[in-house]
C-alpha cells in the first residue's frame, strides 16, 4: 500500500541519491582535519580520481536541477559547463513541493561540489549526459534483470 502512493519520480531520486552516496561518501579515517601551513602537491592519481568525481558531479547536478526546476547548469552555473553539450532528454519531474525543494537543494549542493573540484584540479567541459526516459528504462531493466512493461519512467 505505501509503495503505491510514492511517485516513480520520487523513487528514482531516492535510488540515484543512494547510489551516489555509496560511490562518493566513503570514510577516510586517516585524513588529517587540519590544513597544512604550506601547499601540498596533488598527485596525478589523485587528479584522476577527482576528475572521475567531477564527471559524477556533472551528472548529479544536472539530474537534480532538471528534476526540480526544469533546467540545469546552463542556467544556474554556466561557468561550470565549460562549453560542454546540454544533457539529452532532461526535463522537470512531477514532484510534490517538499520533494521538489529537497531535490533542488541537492542540485545546488552539487554546484558547490563542482566548484570545489574545478578549483582544486581544474576542469573540463561537461560530458554529454543522457538523462532520457529510454536511458533510465535501460538502466532499470539491467538492474532488475528483465525488461519492464511498461518501461521505467522516472
Amino acid at each position: 500500500m505505501a509503495i503505491s502512493i510514492i511517485s516513480s519520480s520520487s523513487v528514482i531520486v531516492l535510488v540515484v541519491t543512494i547510489l551516489c552516496s555509496e560511490v562518493l561518501c566513503k570514510p577516510y579515517p586517516k585524513c588529517d582535519p587540519d590544513y597544512p601551513d604550506y601547499g601540498l602537491p596533488i598527485y596525478k592519481r589523485d587528479v584522476e580520481l577527482l576528475q572521475f568525481a567531477e564527471n559524477l558531479e556533472h551528472l548529479e547536478a544536472d539530474y537534480f536541477l532538471f528534476a526540480a526546476y526544469g533546467y540545469g547548469l546552463d542556467i544556474f552555473a554556466p561557468e561550470l559547463v565549460g562549453g560542454g553539450p546540454p544533457p539529452i532528454g532532461a526535463r522537470r519531474a512531477n514532484l510534490d513541493n517538499q520533494t521538489r525543494n529537497i531535490t533542488g537543494e541537492f542540485g545546488l549542493q552539487e554546484i558547490g561540489h563542482l566548484r570545489a573540484l574545478k578549483s582544486t584540479v581544474g576542469g573540463f567541459p561537461r560530458p554529454l549526459l543522457d538523462l532520457s526516459e529510454s536511458n533510465f528504462a535501460k538502466i532499470m531493466n539491467s538492474a532488475i534483470g528483465y525488461k519492464l512493461d511498461p518501461p521505467f519512467n522516472p
